[in-house]
């Protein structure tokens, strides 16, 4: 029971810290997708 306990538990983090990597990567996106937009916007005034 111990070992389906660290088991779980093991999952639970490495789940977590996936979690983690995925909303910094969504955020880094967002972050550029905003950043390439202002640059579109900049480029039509020229």
């Amino acid at each position: 029971m111990e070992k389906m306990n660290e088991l779980v538990n093991s999952t639970t983090k490495k789940l977590a810290e996936r979690d983690k990597t995925l909303e910094d990567m969504v955020l880094a996106m967002k972050k550029e997708i905003e950043e390439l937009k202002g640059s579109s916007q900049f480029i039509k005034l020229l």
